[in-house]
């Protein structure tokens, strides 16, 4: 009986051990060069091989996004988790893919580990971003809903208001952005926007599912600074039209 009782928990502790070691360990980054990409067998880029040997992996889906902002000879850092396979493979699986030259990034799709998937964004106060318009980010089913900033900043609207925003979020466009930093559950940040105006064009569109801030004094001065900012925005505009036509 003795026996029996200390082999059925040594093969409760080898069970355990197995499904440790070819399972998932704890988040955490990877560095290195990139020597080769890897394609899925539609041919997306779904990975990259390392100089040090390392295999970073990522859905086929947002293969496109990332080959991008990186190429062979780049050099990436990934945030997500390694990963043991029963016939020995190993593989990094991103969560995160970034440039660190550049500072771009690609946020993968789907929930972080330990993110509880009925979690509310995080957001922070009302604000105002200002810059010029690199490329416009879409939706699963193509919609425009949203632009990435050169200085690395994606500014987000839900997707059916593409027709609403389109034209005022063209590509190379300066524009300037109300609407609050948010941090989605499994971990990406963005610029939820509540308004965005072209600044080459003085075309504004406004985000009606955002809601508004809260009105008080302190709502009341932001409003003004945005008013005042546009009249600085026209007149500038104004200056360099008069100064063209000297």
């Amino acid at each position: 009986m003795l026996w029996n009782w200390k082999l059925a928990l040594l093969s409760a502790a080898f069970g355990l051990f197995g499904t440790i070691a070819w399972g998932q360990t704890s988040n955490t980054s990877v560095r290195g060069e990139i020597k080769s990409f890897t394609t899925a067998p539609k041919g997306e880029t779904d990975g990259a091989m390392l100089t040090d040997g390392s295999y970073i992996h990522w859905p086929p889906h947002v293969g496109e996004r990332i080959a991008a902002i990186l190429k062979v000879g780049d050099r990436l850092e990934s945030e997500g988790r390694w990963e043991n396979g029963p016939e020995g493979d190993r593989r990094f699986e991103a969560e995160r893919v970034i440039n660190t030259k550049t500072n771009e990034r690609v946020e993968i799709d789907g929930p972080r580990r330990g993110a509880r998937p009925d979690a509310k964004p995080r957001r922070g106060d009302t604000s105002t971003k200002v810059g010029r318009i690199k490329e416009v980010t879409t939706a699963p089913k193509g919609e425009v809903d949203g632009a990435l900033l050169k200085d690395g900043t994606t500014l987000h609207w839900p997707p059916h208001l593409e027709g609403r925003f389109r034209t005022v979020a063209a590509v190379g466009a300066e524009v300037r952005a109300v609407g609050r930093d948010e941090t989605t559950p499994r971990g990406d940040s963005h610029f939820e926007v509540q308004s965005l105006t072209n600044l080459d064009t003085d075309q504004t569109a406004a985000n009606d599912d955002e809601p508004a801030p809260p009105r008080g004094p302190r709502a009341n001065r932001d409003e003004r600074l945005r008013d005042l900012q546009q009249q600085l925005d026209r007149i500038q505009r104004e200056i360099v039209d008069l100064r063209r036509a000297d």
